[in-house]
């Protein structure tokens, strides 16, 4: 193997490195020590030798990915406040590093709901194929409903169990394309840009190229909005801080101001809503400890990077043996891709740390079934249903990414029929 590149750990790293910087402008100091060393010694036990073709392939597990409908929702509320101000038609909105798809759709859905039959148009864009494959899809999990009130997304997500669709009502305004914000051709003439959550990989040098880019991406008088831990524009992007009711946007200067005021727009209830953001949503959205290897390994299971993501999981429950919800989600990630044994060791454990949380015995009856464990199956099944009865229909269920007592009921009773009939 010719192309072999052969050499120790730490020079695996800084060559790993030296490539994010240079063709992603990603900054490796950026993520954590241990995931950086897990994903890449992981990837390199199933793929064999580190190879150039290794290392690209490597690079995309560094595309976090992990994102849910609906983020920051004050972002969105101001958004809906905009939009009226513009004459242009039709909207042009930019997700600059889209990810699985979720803030595109989230961009479309305002767009429908404040502008009517007003032609609007979102574009996604993202360095990831196989995120922009799932986004095409608008297929996903519960977990990319977190925090979302129902409300919200009556009308364009249709919500079944686990399982998310995009309306197809959603669908022709929305499209996906490849695109590396280092080097890449960005498209031009947009009314507002997203590109939050995505920068503050970056290094400091590649991070105001790209802002400088996306400046000039917008019309005079359009937007920038960017995620709280991001770098902020530098002076020479000539893009002017505003704040919109306590939200924080950029825009590009223009011969007039798009004046918000009461009276300016009707929107829905849920974007006009008054915002109730805690102060701690304006810190890093990428978190320590758990929550962050959990950020991870939902991205990498995205991809479709099982093992991976599954073996970060592990190695955060054998670091914290009482850490029940990476087991849960464990269980989640590998009964999805129908790993059934895999699901059953991490609901064990977590059947174990939190007995009196149905979810853990229903994803452990479902992967026995699967095995064949009919008999210990149906006193999982038992179990969870006990649990979950005593419950108030509306209420969420614990671990449940917003999974209510009704629906796991409805769930585990189909599940055990389709099971053991």
């Amino acid at each position: 193997m010719s192309n072999a590149i052969f050499m120790s750990s730490g020079d695996r790293l800084a060559a790993l490195s030296d490539l994010l910087r240079t063709r992603f402008g990603l900054a490796i100091e950026r993520y954590s020590e241990r995931l950086v060393a897990g994903v890449l010694d992981r990837c390199l036990r199933t793929r064999g030798a580190l190879t150039k073709d290794t290392i690209d392939s490597l690079v995309l597990s560094f595309s976090i990915g992990e994102t849910t409908f609906l983020r920051h929702l004050e972002h969105f509320q101001c958004l809906a406040r905009l939009l009226p101000h513009f004459s242009e038609s039709p909207l042009r909105i930019w997700s600059a590093g889209c990810a699985t798809g979720e803030e595109a759709w989230s961009l479309a859905a305002v767009c429908r709901q404040v502008v009517g039959a007003r032609p609007y148009s979102v574009l996604g864009t993202d360095l990831n194929a196989r995120f922009l494959e799932h986004a095409r899809r608008g297929q996903y999990r519960r977990w990319s409903l977190r925090g979302v009130a129902p409300e919200c997304i009556r009308g364009w997500l249709r919500v079944s169990g686990f399982d998310i669709e995009v309306e197809a009502a959603l669908r022709p305004n929305v499209s996906f394309q490849a695109l590396n914000l280092i080097g890449g051709r960005f498209p031009v003439g947009m009314h507002i840009v997203f590109c939050r959550n995505v920068l503050l990989y970056f290094d400091a040098e590649a991070a105001a190229s790209v802002l400088r880019r996306l400046a000039s991406s917008l019309v005079p008088g359009g937007y920038l909005f960017l995620g709280y831990t991001d770098p902020r524009p530098p002076e020479d992007s000539e893009l002017v801080p505003v704040e919109i009711d306590g939200t924080l946007a950029y825009r590009k200067p223009a011969s007039f101001a798009a004046r918000i005021s009461e009276d300016a727009a009707h929107v829905t209830e849920c974007f006009a809503a008054d915002r109730t953001v805690a102060s701690e949503q304006a810190v890093a959205d990428v978190r320590p400890g758990i929550d962050a290897v959990m950020e991870v390994a939902r991205g990498l299971s995205m991809q479709h990077l099982v093992d991976e993501a599954l073996g970060i999981l592990q190695e955060a429950v054998t670091e914290s043996p009482l850490e029940a919800e990476a087991c849960v989600l464990g269980a989640l990630i590998a009964t999805e891709h129908g790993r059934w044994s895999d699901g059953a060791r991490f609901a064990r454990r977590a059947c174990f740390l939190v007995p009196e949380a149905p979810l853990p015995h229903y994803l452990l009856a479902w992967c026995l079934c699967e095995e064949g464990e009919l008999h210990l199956a149906r006193h999982r099944f038992t179990d969870a249903y006990e649990l979950v009865a005593a419950g108030n229909d509306v209420e969420a269920v614990r671990f449940g990414e917003g999974v209510t007592v009704g629906q796991l009921k409805r769930l585990i009773e189909i599940r055990r029929e389709a099971c053991l009939s």
